[in-house]
């Protein structure tokens, strides 16, 4: 057995109080409890259906799992005591206009028969008492991705407290996980803090059985776990028991949300460990300010609680643990105790979008629950709107993205600061990048010149959604592909495809790739990978090669269907997809006729007429390092250039993209691209032209496939586009280009190129033992910057005219 270690408390020890200054503290803080406790008088019965819904509310259905005793005021459903059974309900929530009502705040029926319009109100209440009619709530609710959100309250909370708070949150936040409320069973009484203690030991059990039963449920794909206050330690103690019967948590909880947690230092650092290395993300909320936690570690014996220390003296155990740490001490709320800041409405804002805004196609959600950062501290600080600054602590290091180093513009380093109204408008901003992207998703109808507003919307967004996006697709590209084994991808193989073959490793840039030869000598190709962010880019490559494989004037792979006929495979971690290896010649290998470079533009150009019409791929959104909006961030990496030629000519081209390209990108046509239909992903087959690997496929500009395709054509200089002419004229033989593209198209080559170089040399050296393959384009890109560089803005406009016409 391997015992990990875990250094003692790094705080000094403590030294004794005196007794009668924390005995008049305690009682201060008693009182002042009691005081907003008592003036919080309210009407309690609250929860039998109302007559009538009203109009323009919304809804939210929870499946609540209680060890609650039941009332017999149907207006309550449950009582503070404890049940001899465990309970479910589905109950269905009316959430007021947002024109009645303020976000973050629950609007409390001032009557039993609430009055829908103004208040929160219930519509009904279904027991489920089989495990049918529970399936039957998960397949109702259950979104794309098939999210769980596990909710379970803090101390001092009624049946009906609890039920409310997890429809505000689900409502507010934009939550599209299926909302399970656990609910055990608390008096909801300030001075009965000691039984609402036990009575979360007395619920763990149920607890795990939950957690357990939603992860074999075949409905349920990932389960998110967010407590609150007391509750934290019930989540803890339950997800650590789940640990100790099953050997490991399960892979399908991958993130836990704890919220002001009351929880011992000493204990919480004892629970981690004994869940084992196999353990969820953790997310913390903490607040120095939180006088309802003062009061818990008084009752403690003055140990500090998890959710009211300064993270700081903790940094080392953090970054050992994995934790990611939100400090919200310098936030503004309306709450007096400072115990609900993680969900308090600051400075009039949203207030939930640190919980993420997944439904606008899930981008905040995953930069919330699943941006696989490790040991960052995020703490209060002094920052102007939409910065992140990084601070030495004094220790040289690495901040750790799922186990290697993270790059950053910040060299070298162990904690980022960021003050918590910067993370607010981050999020606040991408939401606005992604209801941008949500009005003019394929399928949806809005009209070309919607799809011409929402680009200039993306590209004059404010730098705090841009940077948070960059940070995240950097993240991405900063880890190693992990290797896996091939027969471990055998078993993939047998198990969702019925297949067997000679499997042989290829190389690959982020996910494992492998060449499948099966006994009838067809060839295949399966791609794979444990990392949680690899899930969406493979629902997107699976979706879109299988949306265009049918399309004329070009080839592309075929998607092979595993047993059950899905797109793609996930399994205890791993997911991926299978498809058909095609037979060709890459274009890298292959001398470029004039002719050959034609037929190559046109097959692109069906390529993207076909991507145009492809409605509803999933993840286009997703942050991908090579999309465009990503560009103006790269000027971060010329570090990494040796100074000389090449480091001079990135830069012009990075600045006269600035200043001539970007402020006009969004009057473009946008749509979803290839984005890299480089020379090594073109094959010239028997058949046409094909193209591979749309790992990097997003949403941008049409006319971008067509500045990356003639960016690596470049390479004579004897011509004045190197080359691209060729390929020009046959994309605009099947696409006609604008008088805007055509004024544009050089700008966008040469800043690909210089994307290419400064992208390739930052991960070279974070990676310097793959710089070869990483490498493998940048001669071309550094020679085709250089044959551009020549030319003015003008004369790069009437060649690509001459060109497109020819």
């Amino acid at each position: 057995m391997i015992e990990h270690r875990i250094a003692a408390d790094p705080r000094p020890p403590r030294r004794p109080a005196s007794a009668r200054l924390r005995l008049a503290r305690a009682v201060s803080l008693f009182a002042a409890l009691a005081l907003l406790t008592a003036c919080a008088t309210r009407q309690e019965s609250v929860l039998r259906p109302v007559s009538a819904a009203a109009a323009d509310t919304s809804r939210v259905d929870i499946l609540a799992v209680t060890t609650r005793q039941a009332a017999q005021d149907p207006g309550l459903l449950y009582s503070g005591e404890r049940g001899d059974a465990i309970s479910f309900d589905s109950i269905e929530v009316s959430i007021p206009s947002d024109r009645n009502r303020r976000a973050g705040e629950i609007q409390w029926p001032a009557q039993a028969e609430a009055n829908p319009e103004r208040e929160f109100a219930v519509l009904g209440v279904r027991k489920a008492q089989s495990e049918r009619q529970m399936l039957d709530w998960f397949r109702r609710n259950r979104n794309a991705k098939r999210q769980a959100l596990i909710f379970v309250h803090g101390f001092n909370n009624t049946y009906a407290d609890a039920v409310f708070r997890l429809a505000q949150l689900k409502h507010d936040a934009g939550i599209t996980a299926a909302p399970i409320l656990f609910t055990w069973p608390s008096r909801a009484n300030v001075f009965d803090y000691l039984y609402d203690k036990e009575s979360t030991t007395y619920s763990r059990s149920a607890l795990e059985d939950l957690i357990i039963e939603a992860s074999k449920s075949p409905d349920v794909g990932e389960i998110t776990i967010l407590a609150h206050s007391m509750g934290t330690w019930l989540a803890m103690e339950a997800l650590r028991g789940v640990a100790m019967r099953k050997g490991s948590i399960p892979t399908k909880v991958g993130n836990v949300v704890l919220a002001s947690p009351d929880i011992d230092v000493d204990v919480f650092r004892r629970q981690m460990i004994e869940m084992g290395a196999k353990r969820p993300h953790f997310t913390i909320f903490t607040s120095t300010s939180d006088k309802a936690l003062e009061v818990s570690r008084w009752l403690s014996g003055g140990v500090n609680r998890v959710g009211g220390a300064d993270p700081a003296p903790y940094a080392d155990a953090i970054k050992q643990l994995g934790i990611t740490v939100i400090d919200t001490s310098a936030s503004n709320s309306n709450d007096a105790l400072g115990h609900n800041v993680w969900n308090a409405n600051s400075d009039h804002r949203r207030p939930n979008q640190l919980l993420g805004r997944s439904s606008v196609i899930g981008c905040c959600w995953r930069l919330m629950f699943r941006t696989p950062l490790v040991g960052v501290l995020v703490a209060s600080g002094r920052a102007s709107p939409g910065r992140t600054f990084c601070r030495s602590l004094g220790r040289s290091g690495t901040l750790r993205s799922r186990g290697r180093d993270f790059g950053s513009s910040c060299e070298r380093y162990d904690l980022i600061k960021m003050d918590v109204r910067t993370i607010l408008q981050a999020r606040s901003s991408i939401a606005h990048d992604c209801e941008a992207v949500m009005r003019t998703a394929p399928g949806s109808p809005a009209s070309d010149e919607a799809d011409r507003q929402t680009a200039v919307e993306r590209s004059s967004a404010p730098a705090g959604g841009r940077d948070a996006y960059f940070d995240a697709a950097a993240a991405v590209l900063a880890t190693a592909p992990v290797a896996l084994d091939d027969g471990l991808l055998a078993e993939v193989l047998m198990r969702h495809y019925g297949l067997s073959g000679r499997i042989e490793l290829l190389s690959s840039e982020v996910e494992s790739t492998a060449e499948v030869l099966l006994p009838d000598s067809r060839r295949l190709i399966l791609k794979a990978s444990p990392r949680i962010e690899a899930i969406d880019s493979f629902r997107f490559q699976s979706a879109a090669i299988s949306a265009v494989e049918k399309s004329h004037g070009f080839l592309s792979p075929q998607v092979i269907g595993t047993v059950r006929g899905d797109l793609m495979f996930r399994q205890d971690g791993l997911s991926g997809y299978l498809q058909t290896r095609l037979a060709g010649q890459p274009l890298r290998q292959t001398p470029m006729s004039p002719e050959a470079a034609r037929h190559a533009g046109e097959a692109l150009a069906h390529l993207d007429i076909a991507l145009r019409d492809a409605h509803g791929l999933p993840a286009v959104d997703r942050p991908v390092l090579w999309q465009i909006g990503c560009w103006p961030r790269l000027a971060a990496f010329q570090r990494y250039l040796a100074p000389g030629r090449t480091a001079d000519a990135v830069q012009a081209a990075l600045w006269d993209y600035l200043a001539t390209v970007e402020p006009r990108i969004g009057a473009l046509d946008w749509q979803v691209t290839h984005n890299d239909p480089s020379p090594f992903n073109m094959l010239l087959a028997e058949d046409g032209v094909a193209f591979i690997d749309f790992g990097d496929g997003c949403r941008g500009p049409r006319i971008q496939d067509l500045a990356i395709a003639a960016s690596h054509m470049v390479s004579d200089p004897a011509l004045p586009l190197g080359g691209a002419e060729s390929l020009i004229a046959g994309y605009a033989s099947v696409c006609p280009l604008s008088p805007l593209e055509t004024d544009l198209l050089v700008g966008l080559m040469k800043a690909r190129q210089s994307a290419l170089i400064l992208i390739n040399a930052w991960r070279s050296h974070l990676f310097p033992e793959h710089a070869a393959y990483i490498n493998k384009n940048v001669a071309r890109a550094e020679n085709g910057l250089s044959i551009l560089s020549r030319l003015d803005r003008e004369a790069a406009r009437t060649i690509v005219a001459e060109a497109a016409s020819s």
